[in-house]
């Protein structure tokens, strides 16, 4: 018995219909978890067997809508929300905030660019009392050109020279935003504090710490406050939500790199040579083309077939019983999307 996807009709679910391959903009990645519990003096490679998620976002006028595609996770594939949300990159101790709106306020200023030949009028990071941060945006246009502006605005590193910074605990220095371009790392966005992360324990961190992904959903009257920049940035920060009922995402990466890593051939996508990390990276579109189904079949015959939705948890770690198992099926899935 495997589980297999079955040919059904033209997706027509909005929160679907965005996965295509040009409105696909950024995703995000795992670092091990030793890395992460070292507050990342050492271990600073990609987790193993992980499937990144994508953010797809859409290009149609008036229509500033999202959809995260996220296909192996604990609690399973999804792909969700469509609604109009405002998307930040963030960088310290997250697991201390409490209450969003004051961590990226407090004593906020922004940060100059320290590239000589960068003349830039509207800063790509900011920061507050304990954190960097960046607005990444709320639409295509709004978000594209925000990680073009943090590209531009952060200082050009490679991996081996990050993991060189962190293991002499050099990042306390100075207040400063990086782009890996080169290594295992390449497409990420890190940043270090003058004297520090603070983690709330009396004794701060001196290393570069990954920016991670922080999202919220706006009502659409809260557009043109939450995308302000520039002179009227503080009015961005006046509709940040005053607590912490937030989705917390992984590590930011640029698109490119995350194509680059689907297709890596040391990529462990999944078990028994079900499918290839470049066919993954394709064939996960075909859920914004075509319906899909999530079925089992026995000796060729489907039955109990399912429509996938968006917003609905498919194939948890549960329901496989364990890490391998989840993964099999989530390829198997994917393997079997049709086109038509």
């Amino acid at each position: 018995m495997v589980c297999r996807a079955l040919g059904m009709t033209v997706q027509d679910d909005n929160t679907l219909k965005l996965i295509t391959a040009k409105s696909r903009l950024f995703g995000t990645i795992d670092l091990t978890t030793q890395a992460v519990d070292s507050d990342y003096k050492s271990n600073l490679t990609l987790k193993v067997g992980q499937i990144p998620s994508t953010y797809f976002f859409s290009s149609a006028l008036f229509e500033n809508t999202s959809t995260r595609y996220r296909p192996f996770h604990p609690q399973g594939f999804i792909a969700t929300s469509s609604e109009m949300r405002m998307y930040w990159v963030l960088a310290g101790y997250w697991n201390t905030i409490g209450n969003l709106r004051s961590a990226l306020s407090t004593d906020f200023a922004p940060i100059n660019p320290s590239l000589p030949d960068t003349k830039a009028s509207i800063p790509a990071f900011y920061q507050s009392r304990y954190f960097v941060y960046a607005p990444i945006g709320v639409d295509k246009t709004g978000v594209e050109a925000s990680i073009r502006m943090m590209q531009k605005q952060a200082t050009p590193l490679s991996t081996d020279a990050l993991v060189t910074m962190n293991r002499d605990d050099k990042g306390g220095d100075k207040t400063a935003t990086y782009y890996i371009n080169e290594g295992a790392l390449q497409g990420m966005f890190w940043a270090s504090k003058q004297g520090g992360w603070n983690s709330g324990s009396g004794q701060n961190t001196n290393r570069l710490f990954p920016f991670e992904i922080i999202d919220y959903p706006i009502p659409d009257t809260a557009f043109p406050e939450a995308a302000a920049r520039g002179s009227d940035f503080p009015e961005a920060l006046k509709v940040v939500p005053a607590d912490n009922r937030v989705h917390f995402g992984h590590s930011l990466m640029t698109i490119d790199a995350i194509e680059t890593y689907y297709k890596d051939p040391n990529m462990q996508v999944g078990l028994e040579n079900v499918i290839t990390g470049a066919d993954l990276w394709t064939r996960m579109l075909r859920l914004g083309a075509y319906a899909q189904s999530l079925g089992y079949s026995a000796n060729t015959r489907p039955f109990g077939a399912q429509h996938i939705q968006s917003g609905t948890n498919y194939l948890s770690l549960k329901e496989a019983g364990d890490l391998n198992r989840q993964k099999q099926l989530v390829t198997e899935l994917i393997a079997n999307f049709v086109d038509n």
